[in-house]
């Protein structure tokens, strides 16, 4: 799988990077000290580098790609299957949120660099914290539209993750000082998960737990432009 990933990777630079340095290109990157990077294909990942020497250089790197992960759904009706009319009716309400936020730092090396494309390594140390929850809402209507019950529920989990993460990449000048890249990361950390279950006014329902994990996780490919200054 790996193997594979690392052929599709050097393919993708070998259409998209020019065979040989460019009149445009002759402005190496490697005359620049700052980079922003913006990660493309459904992530929602930006990132700043700062080079230390020709040949290596600090990563920030901010993922935000969960912020947007929401939904809600509402308003479901129960009817009689004979008259088709309705008997009685609910109104349902579910909001459903799944957040991911991460930070991490790279220090990165470069390998065989030259003005048009080099192979970069790096490792670094990241933080992460997903909560997913849920809260849904039920009310109960008889067929004359009087409320009988109401009915309440909510779910929670959190998970931070502490660890290192490692890359491997290609960059690619295509234009002065515009860039590609595309790179594969992995992954190792420590999680602490807590899980929480309750319904309002029934305590009887309510359940909280709580554990320790460790992680190991393959991100497969990223691909994404930067901009030198």
């Amino acid at each position: 799988m790996l193997l594979r990933n690392i052929t599709i990777l050097l393919l993708l630079f070998t259409v998209f990077c020019p065979a040989q340095t460019e009149s445009n290109t002759d402005s190496s990157a490697n005359e620049y000290s700052n980079e922003i990077q913006f990660y493309i294909f459904n992530q929602v990942i930006a990132a700043y580098k700062y080079n230390i020497s020709e040949n290596s250089g600090l990563r920030f790197r901010v993922n935000v790609t969960g912020l947007f992960n929401n939904n809600k759904s509402e308003n479901l009706e129960y009817t009689d299957p004979v008259t088709n009319i309705p008997d009685y009716h609910v109104k349902y309400q579910r909001i459903n949120s799944n957040h991911f936020f991460e930070i991490n730092i790279h220090y990165l090396y470069a390998i065989n660099t030259n003005s048009v494309m080099h192979l970069f390594i790096g490792a670094g140390p990241f933080v992460n914290y997903n909560i997913y929850q849920t809260d849904n809402t039920t009310e109960y209507y008889n067929d004359e539209n009087i409320k009988q019950d109401t009915y309440r529920n909510k779910y929670k989990e959190d998970t931070w993750n502490l660890g290192i993460s490692a890359v491997a990449g290609i960059e690619c000048a295509i234009y002065k000082s515009i860039n590609l890249f595309a790179e594969y990361e992995a992954a190792f950390s420590k999680g602490w998960f807590t899980r929480n279950y309750y319904v309002p006014n029934r305590i009887y329902y309510s359940s909280k737990e709580h554990y320790d994990e460790w992680n190991y996780e393959l991100k497969g490919i990223r691909v994404g432009a930067g901009i030198y200054f």
